[in-house]
């Protein structure tokens, strides 16, 4: 079901955009920036039956962002987000650490409320994640062992829609943002913890418009 599902995603996200490149009648405004940012909530959900385990969320999100708009002031954005996360579990003989990395890809469509000074905009549209992860083991009889931690699913898919407001110095525009993700599906779903299908942060888009 999912290849076919993130098949589509990837189908829809490059004839979008190749419409969106193509119509040469609207005087597109393109802008190629990055966003900075920060989760506002863990990754992990856990059962209360597991005490020893731990979440731990690097707070920090960033990556490249492009966006296309139109004279009628709506368009489209695609970003590529990394983050950090983890956690770790232990008894008092053996503890694990896992340290998580992941790559966001939001394909949104946007609609903007210009002004001279200070604009707003909302968007929404289809997330994918893509995520690798270790797991350092660390015992009383042994040294450390890094392995490769087995995922559930190293893809997951979702829904996202978030909004803000955007003003420039100079040539530069910003653009904070609140976001909110729905995963409908889990990179992690052990018996008793899984990824949290609920995420929320904050993203600080910084650009140049042409």
């Amino acid at each position: 079901m999912f290849p076919t599902r993130f098949g589509f995603a990837l189908l829809f996200a490059a004839s979008l955009g190749a419409t969106l490149i193509s119509t040469d009648a609207f005087a597109q405004t393109i802008s190629i920036g990055g966003k900075v940012g920060a989760p506002l909530n863990d990754s992990f959900q856990q059962s209360p039956l597991l005490d020893s385990f731990t979440s731990f969320t690097k707070r920090y999100t960033v990556g490249p962002s492009f966006e296309m708009m139109f004279p009628v002031h709506i368009g489209f954005e695609a970003d590529a987000l990394f983050k950090r996360s983890g956690f770790t579990q232990g008894v008092s003989f053996l503890n694990e650490e896992t340290k998580v990395n992941s790559w966001e890809f939001p394909l949104m469509l946007k609609a903007a409320l210009p002004s001279e000074s200070l604009g707003a905009f909302v968007n929404g549209g289809l997330a994918l994640r893509h995520v690798q992860a270790s797991t350092a083991v660390d015992t009383s009889l042994t040294s450390p062992i890094t392995t490769p931690l087995a995922i559930s699913q190293p893809w997951a898919h979702g829904a996202v829609v978030g909004g803000g407001v955007n003003f420039k110095l100079g040539a530069i525009h910003f653009a904070p943002e609140l976001r909110y993700t729905r995963w409908t599906s889990s990179n992690f779903d052990a018996l008793l913890f899984t990824s949290n299908p609920n995420q929320i942060e904050y993203l600080l888009g910084v650009s140049f418009k042409k």
